[in-house]
């Protein structure tokens, strides 16, 4: 049947691609990140499997160049179309060797969790523990449990429950976070994470004073309020000289308004 070789096809190039594409995440780890990793833990696959099988060789002619964001994409799509976890895996290797590890540790564990059966997800309960181990985490000490925050980590919203230690994971490198209350002044950390680090980060606000709050005293008030006031006073002088043109006494009366 069509279906049989096409998955005995999809498990050669897993086993092929699962041997290289460690040799490759450590020289090709500076490729494009900006490629959103889809959730597909309940997406249902479409089931073209002309499509799929497409989609997962230009993922690994793409990885065997070193373009790890455009292998990312098609493996995805390919996962997306079949349901096969061993594009869920190449897809997990990709952001590997983008250095997403927090996003590969977690594909690896939907191949373990919804593919348990497959030889994929032992080869993932590995990967998942090495991805994990290389992971960093910020600990955030200071915040108040009962207040409200906004938590980016370089300049995306942190889906974090405020604790009196906030933790936030990050791939390590260079990262920036920012901690916001309303009232306070922002809190801004930015420096280097290594693998696996934990650092605390002790997050100390300062409170605006009050009247510094107020609307009267922000620059982009009155700035606005200029440029209205600008507008209101042209307006009123064409009014003016329009009406002043339709006057039988005014000494130019040719209504060239």
């Amino acid at each position: 049947m069509a279906w049989i070789s096409w998955a005995r096809s999809l498990g050669a190039l897993y086993v092929v691609l699962s041997l290289t594409a460690p040799a490759f995440a450590q020289e090709q780890a500076g490729d494009d990140t900006d490629v959103e990793m889809v959730d597909v833990g309940e997406v249902e696959p479409e089931r073209d499997t002309d499509a799929a099988r497409d989609a997962f060789m230009a993922g690994q002619a793409a990885a065997e160049e070193g373009r790890w964001s455009d292998s990312l994409n098609e493996f995805q799509r390919s996962y997306l179309l079949s349901g096969a976890p061993t594009a869920l895996y190449n897809a997990a290797m990709a952001l590997r060797a983008l250095g997403r590890h927090r996003e590969a540790r977690d594909a690896f564990q939907r191949i373990m969790d919804s593919h348990g059966d497959h030889p994929a997800a032992a080869a993932s309960a590995e990967k998942r523990e090495e991805e994990a181990a290389r992971v960093a985490v910020l600990l955030l000490a200071g915040l108040d449990p009962s207040v409200e925050y906004e938590i980016r980590l370089d300049g995306r919203v942190v889906d974090a429950p405020v604790e009196e230690e906030t933790r936030v994971e990050a791939d390590p490198g260079r990262r920036g976070l920012t901690a916001e209350r309303e009232g306070y002044e922002p809190y801004t950390w930015e420096g280097d994470l290594s693998d696996g680090e934990t650092r605390t980060l002790e997050v100390e606000m300062v409170e605006v004073p009050s009247e510094s709050r107020s609307v009267f005293r922000s620059p982009i008030f009155w700035a606005i309020t200029g440029a209205v006031l600008v507008g209101a006073g042209v307006g009123v002088g064409i009014y003016l000289r329009n009406n002043a043109q339709l006057d039988p006494n005014f000494p130019d009366n040719s209504l060239n308004i």
